[in-house]
């Protein structure tokens, strides 16, 4: 689980710089930034593991099976989307960062935040330039780039948390409330989601990829 943007932007970079992937090499790779964890926002008040049984979780990717594994029925939908399946009652509650709340007004359509830290994801964004360009660039040019892409890692970081406190303040006074898991209930949807682990290993080792390795240096990571 990631605590903050600031963690998960450090923690990407610090990824990407170890096992190098090869996504990354088609284009000059300057830096990746992550947003801060992602939480459940509901329409239903949530405050134990049994209360997500069959509610409809908007999610994506590889978190629709957090979600599945927490109790909740995925239903994969992009962020624009979001607001009105919250509206219509599509979706049920959403599996986002804080800042949504703000940023896309969903706090408008939700009732409460659960800080589910416990299970916060997160997705990576990058930032690179064509490959050909920036090797017609001066040395010195390029020298000031990377330095400059360097400085920003803990700053894009920063500016998710900052998002994200906007966002909490946002739906508070919206009358939403913001619902703090017990360390022992925090616990329970921890382990609950521990099995997303293993899946992930099996799935990405099918392609040839080292993904024990990967996921024993994320667990490391966070914690420094």
């Amino acid at each position: 689980a990631y605590p903050s943007g600031k963690v998960a932007t450090r923690v990407i970079n610090d990824f990407a710089k170890r096992f190098k992937p090869d996504e990354l090499t088609k284009a000059k790779f300057l830096y990746l930034h992550a947003h801060g964890p992602g939480l459940l926002h509901s329409k239903k008040v949530v405050r134990k593991l049994e209360d997500l049984k069959g509610l409809k979780i908007r999610s994506y990717g590889f978190n629709a099976k957090v979600a599945e594994l927490l109790g909740g029925v995925p239903v994969a939908m992009p962020q624009p989307g979001v607001y009105e399946a919250l509206q219509k009652g599509v979706v049920d509650a959403s599996l986002s960062p804080y800042e949504v709340l703000k940023g896309w007004k969903q706090a408008e359509v939700v009732k409460c935040t659960v800080e589910s830290y416990s299970v916060g994801y997160t997705a990576g964004f990058f930032v690179v330039m064509n490959l050909k360009k920036w090797k017609s660039l001066p040395y010195d040019v390029q020298a000031v780039m990377e330095q400059v892409s360097k400085e920003w890692i803990p700053k894009q970081g920063a500016a998710w948390d900052d998002l994200d406190k906007m966002g909490k303040e946002f739906t508070l006074k919206k009358g939403n409330q913001v619902i703090t898991l017990s360390s022992s209930e925090a616990a329970r949807w921890a382990k609950a989601v521990e099995p997303v682990f293993d899946i992930y290993v099996k799935s990405a080792s099918k392609k040839g990829l080292p993904a024990r390795d990967y996921v024993n240096f994320l667990k490391e990571a966070v914690k420094k």
